[in-house]
Order: C-alpha cells, then sequence, then structure tokens
C-alpha cells in the first residue's frame, strides 16, 4: 500500500514537472499576445483621435 501511494506521489510530481514548463509557456505567449492586442487597440485609438 504504501510503495502504491509513493509511485503514485511520484509518477504525479514527475506530471506536474513535465507540465509546468507547458502551462509557463502558454502563460507567456498569451500574455505576450495580450500585449500585443493592447498595443495595437491603443495604436488604433490614437490615429482615431489623431
Amino acid at each position: 500500500m504504501g510503495s502504491a501511494l509513493g509511485l503514485a506521489s511520484r509518477t504525479l510530481s514527475t506530471l506536474l514537472f513535465h507540465c509546468m514548463p507547458c502551462t509557463a509557456f502558454m502563460a507567456l505567449s498569451l500574455s505576450s499576445w495580450f500585449l500585443k492586442v493592447t498595443k495595437a487597440n491603443i495604436c488604433l485609438l490614437n490615429s482615431l483621435i489623431l
């Protein structure tokens, strides 16, 4: 029983370790896309105002 629990926790930590970079990359790309869209909107608004 204890060995199964240890194996499960080890598998879970391995999965988390492998998933974290992917999640971080997705978050980074999403934030950069959001910044690009925000910059584009600001430029569009400035051009409309001017």
